[in-house]
């Protein structure tokens, strides 16, 4: 006997009818009396008085009604102790730098908390999407950009900001136009030299690094101005100044991975939570 067939027994004893209890089911009522009579030819015993006015059990379909209750209570006790066994293994997760600086270790206390037994391993660097087609990560947060071949979870907006010394007289908000007035360091950010153009600027100091942290310092220092996702400054930082920018641009947060990943239980696991986490 399986599940499905003391679910229905209850549910005909619940209503009354085969009709009604099929409903629940979406199943049509000559296929659920079906199951019906399969139960009782599986048991060797009559559960059902079917009349002209609905259903009613028999003695022996009263016996057996708090049996099939707690067959089914042990049903999902099983399964739920199973699980407890399945949520264990290992999920390694690949990460740009400032992504793991300021999204991950949330995520990662959070999720060890609800999923102790899960270890976790963690690789940083601007090359990190590379490492899920080695298979080096399950799971890789980034940008998104170079996605081909993968499952993309969008998870949060990063609007890029301007960035002034802090003794700048700038506004809080400025037209893009305004920027162009500048020395500008750039990381070679594909978004950034998408929406800006970079022969408009008095000179260009190019950073071949995703460390925005030098970025800061060089603007700090007075080298010039520059554009980075708003994420990347954390907190509020001494010596600088931000501004939004208008029209506003930004990069989209994501979450990759392989759908038919060898490690795919735990993937799984990790991509629902990430959904219900940030509500996608």
């Amino acid at each position: 006997m399986d599940g499905i067939k003391a679910k229905a027994f209850l549910a005909v004893k619940r209503t009354g009818s085969f009709s009604k209890a099929a409903e629940e089911f979406n199943y049509t009522p000559s296929a659920f009396s079906h199951i019906a009579d399969g139960l009782e030819s599986e048991l060797g015993v009559k559960l059902f008085n079917r009349t002209n006015h609905g259903v009613t059990l028999t003695t022996a379909g009263k016996v057996l009604s708090d049996y099939f209750t707690a067959y089914l209570a042990a049903e999902n006790e099983l399964i739920e102790k199973a699980r407890t066994f399945s949520q264990t293994g290992e999920i390694k997760i690949g990460a740009f730098s400032t992504i793991s600086q300021f999204i991950l270790p949330k995520i990662i206390k959070d999720y060890k908390m609800k999923n102790p037994s899960v270890k976790i391993s963690l690789y940083v660097g601007d090359d990190a999407e590379k490492t899920l087609f080695s298979g080096a990560s399950d799971v890789v947060f980034s940008d998104g950009i170079n996605a081909d071949g993968c499952e993309i979870l969008s998870i949060e907006n990063d609007p890029f900001v301007a960035i002034f010394p802090s003794d700048s007289k700038m506004k809080r908000t400025v037209d893009k136009e305004e920027l162009y007035n500048n020395v500008f360091i750039t990381t070679g950010e594909e978004a950034v030299e998408k929406n800006l153009d970079m022969s408009r600027f008095k000179d260009v100091v190019r950073l071949k690094s995703d460390d925005y942290a030098s970025v800061v310092s060089m603007v700090k220092e007075g080298v010039g101005i520059s554009v980075i996702p708003k994420l990347s400054l954390g907190r509020k930082v001494k010596g600088v100044t931000t501004a939004e920018i208008k029209p506003e641009f930004s990069r989209t947060l994501c979450a990759l991975y392989k759908k038919e990943s060898k490690n795919r239980a735990c993937v799984n696991r990790f991509i629902e939570y990430l959904k219900m986490r940030f509500g996608v």
